[in-house]
């Protein structure tokens, strides 16, 4: 009897873990992202009639990289909409940027950042969640 309620508590506890985990994975994702499209943010801003500079070409570039690296197990736990649309609004601001856009790629940044946010805050720990 006592093992039946060992094996119950493992794995429940298991469960949790995982939730635990996949929280947390998500919402540094997006928090990852965020920070990122931030920072982006203020190097755009530091000349916004020359944003097609080759450091920001190269920046962006590299924040989608890092965010397409991050989606190889990120894909297991969100919607691949999601994503689809995360990676979408990255391409057009790349585009934007290489096309010196400011305004566009300013705007195309704000509502990724919204969105990353929104996403973050959806994913958050709870035991609702989990069940």
């Amino acid at each position: 009897m006592i093992k039946k309620y060992i094996c119950i508590i493992v794995f429940i506890l298991a469960i949790v873990a995982s939730g635990i985990f996949e929280s947390h994975y998500i919402v540094s994702s997006f928090e990852f992202l965020e920070d990122e499209l931030y920072s982006f943010a203020q190097k755009m801003e530091y000349d916004t009639e020359n944003i097609n500079t080759e450091e920001n070409i190269v920046a962006i570039n590299d924040i989608r990289k890092r965010w397409q690296d991050k989606t190889q197990l990120l894909e297991i736990f969100v919607w691949h909409t999601v994503i689809k649309e995360i990676e979408n609004s990255l391409s057009r601001i790349t585009s934007y940027v290489k096309q010196n856009d400011f305004k566009e790629a300013y705007t195309e940044l704000n509502s990724l950042i919204d969105y990353s946010e929104y996403y973050s805050q959806d994913y958050r720990f709870s035991i609702q969640n989990v069940v």
